[in-house]
C-alpha cells in the first residue's frame, strides 16, 4: 500500500510513499557522508587514469586524494556491479614501488551529532593489498579507528568500523586507502597495487546498514554548499551574471544556490565580456572577489582588453572548453 505526500518541501505533488520510505521520512537521512558513491564530479571528468601529487587534490566532490612516498593514479570508474548494485567507483592505483601510502579523504563537517555518540563506518572495497582499510580519525580525543583489512584477494570485500566518539571532538576525517592502521606508511607497496572503493557511508549507531542511496540532485545540492563551478559545458557558454564596465574594468555581483558553507574564493580564467550586446567581444585579464559572503560573491573582472566604459556586458566562454568560474568553500 502506498500513500501519496501533498505539498511537501521534498517531494512534488503527488508523488507515491511506500511505506518504508515514510518511516526514512521520519528518522531523518542517516548517511552523513556526501557523494559516497562517487555520482558527483564537477571539476572533471577523470574517468582516465589521473596521476595523483604527494599533496591533497580535490577530483571527485568532497573528497580529497594524494599518493605519498609512491607514485600513483586516480580513476573515476562509472556503472560497476557491486554486490549487486551498479554504482560509480573511485580506484587508487600505485605506480612505483617504496614505502609508501595512497589515500582519499573526505572531511566530515557537521560534528555536534557524533560527539559522545556510537558511530559506524562502511565501505565496500576491492583490493589486491592486505592493508587496504577505511579509518575514522577524530581530533579532540585524538583516535584513530581502522575497520577490518581487506584479504587482498582482488574481489569486493564489505570493510567496517565501529567508533564511540570523544564529546570533544574538533573534526573528523574518513580515510580510504591502503596505509597503515594509523593513517601513515606501509612497508612494500609494490607497482600495481590498488584499492577500489564504492558506496561508502558512516552513520550513528553500531551497525552497519544498507548504503542509503541519494539523487544525483540530492548529492549535487549538497556538494555545492562546498564547491560550485561555471564553465566547459559549452564552447559559448554564459556566465549567470553581468558586468557593468567603467574603462577597463567591470563589476560583477552573483547569487549563489545554494548557500555556500562560507564566504569562497573565486578562481576564474578564459573568459570573455561583450558589451553592449552584439558588440565587440574582449578577453579578461584577471578577477579579483570583493564583499563576499556566502549567498552572494561581489567583484571585478579586471584587465578587459578593451573599453567597456559605461556599459553592461555579459560574460562568454567565446569558443574554448576551458573556461572555468570557480568558487571553493572546502574544509
Amino acid at each position: 500500500m502506498t500513500t501519496t505526500i501533498r505539498g511537501s518541501d521534498n517531494f512534488d505533488s503527488g508523488t507515491p510513499v511506500t511505506a518504508a520510505l515514510q518511516k526514512e521520512l521520519k528518522s531523518g537521512r542517516k548517511n552523513l557522508i556526501i557523494n559516497g558513491d562517487f555520482q558527483v564530479t564537477q571539476r572533471g571528468a577523470y574517468t582516465s587514469a589521473t596521476t595523483l601529487t604527494s599533496t591533497s587534490v580535490y577530483y571527485l566532490d568532497r573528497f580529497k586524494s594524494k599518493c605519498d612516498g609512491v607514485t600513483g593514479t586516480l580513476t573515476h570508474k562509472v556503472d560497476q556491479t557491486v554486490n549487486g548494485k551498479i554504482t560509480d567507483t573511485v580506484l587508487l592505483s600505485s605506480t612505483s614501488t617504496a614505502t609508501g601510502r595512497l589515500e582519499t579523504l573526505q572531511m566530515i563537517e557537521d560534528l555536534q551529532q557524533f560527539k559522545g555518540q556510537v558511530t559506524t563506518f562502511s565501505a565496500w572495497v576491492k583490493s589486491n593489498n592486505g592493508n587496504a582499510r577505511v579509518i575514522m580519525h577524530t581530533d579532540g580525543s585524538n583516535v584513530q579507528t581502522s575497520s577490518n583489512s581487506h584479504t587482498g584477494g582482488g574481489a569486493w570485500e564489505l570493510l567496517k568500523g565501529t567508533v564511540t566518539n570523544a564529546t570533544n571532538i574538533t573534526n573528523m576525517n574518513l580515510y580510504c586507502g591502503i596505509q597503515a592502521a594509523g593513517t601513515g606508511n606501509i612497508a612494500g607497496v609494490a607497482s600495481g597495487d590498488y584499492f577500489e572503493i564504492a558506496f561508502l557511508q558512516t552513520e550513528l549507531g553500531s551497525t552497519a546498514t544498507d548504503f542509503e542511496h541519494r539523487s544525483y540532485g540530492e548529492e549535487l545540492a549538497l556538494c555545492q554548499r562546498y564547491y560550485q563551478q561555471y564553465g566547459g559545458n559549452d564552447p559559448y557558454e554564459h556566465l549567470p551574471f553581468l558586468v557593468m564596465g567603467n574603462g577597463t574594468n567591470a563589476n560583477f555581483s552573483i547569487a549563489l544556490h545554494p548557500e555556500m558553507r562560507a564566504a569562497p574564493t573565486l578562481s576564474a580564467n578564459n573568459w570573455h565580456v561583450q558589451a553592449p550586446y552584439g558588440g565587440a567581444i574582449h578577453s579578461i585579464g584577471s578577477w579579483v572577489s570583493s564583499n563576499t559572503s556566502k549567498q552572494v560573491v561581489r567583484g571585478e573582472a579586471q584587465s578587459i582588453s578593451g573599453s567597456i566604459s559605461n556599459g553592461v556586458g555579459r560574460v562568454l566562454a567565446y569558443g574554448t572548453l576551458l573556461s572555468r568560474f570557480k568558487l571553493d568553500a572546502e574544509l
